[in-house]
């Protein structure tokens, strides 16, 4: 896995699946990824998950947000989930990416001002039984999203892009950057 660099370069993040596995709860999953110092973790609800860039565009903008006191949650992970949504409406961002911990699995980010803080946290995450691994588009998320977000036929021509999955990414990182300059 790498790490990307979010927030001009302040901070740096890891965008992975997890499968906690049955002998694992959710509640072991977030004591483990919060038992590395200075390392947040965003879990997603996977339903609307287009990609990875997706979800480290939506922690990116986040971060930036909170830098700049431009943010409208109080807390980072639904600051996360509202750009995730491309939306300003908390209980909606809420609806459609707050985890259910009866999910066998989620989607994350781990972020660090550190990149060896994020695979710390994920190696002990792995420690504890925990199942991590990269991921990619999701052609059915993307249908899913069309639906929820009310992507036009033509907004997603617009993006020339070579799969559905790719074009609803890229409407989405459109709309986000349309929230944050506008807020």
């Amino acid at each position: 896995m790498r790490t990307f660099k979010l927030d001009r370069g302040l901070l740096h993040a890891i965008a992975c699946r997890i499968e906690r596995g049955s002998s694992l709860s959710w509640d072991e999953v977030t004591g483990a990824l919060s038992s590395v110092e200075e390392v947040r973790t965003v879990l997603f609800r996977p339903d609307f998950v287009v990609g990875p860039v997706q979800l480290l565009a939506a922690v990116d903008y986040a971060a930036r947000a909170f830098r700049t006191g431009q943010n409208v949650a109080r807390s980072f992970h639904v600051e996360s989930f509202l750009f995730a949504a491309v939306t300003n409406e908390i209980a909606r961002a809420l609806r459609m990416f707050q985890p259910s911990f009866s999910e066998d699995f989620l989607y994350a980010v781990v972020v660090a001002e550190n990149p060896q803080r994020c695979f710390e946290a994920l190696s002990s995450l792995e420690e504890r039984g925990a199942s991590v691994s990269s991921f990619s588009r999701d052609e059915e998320a993307a249908k899913r999203l069309i639906k929820e977000l009310n992507i036009s036929e033509r907004e997603l021509r617009a993006t020339r892009a070579s799969s559905l999955a790719e074009a609803v990414e890229k409407c989405v990182l459109s709309r986000m950057a349309i929230i944050f300059i506008t807020r």
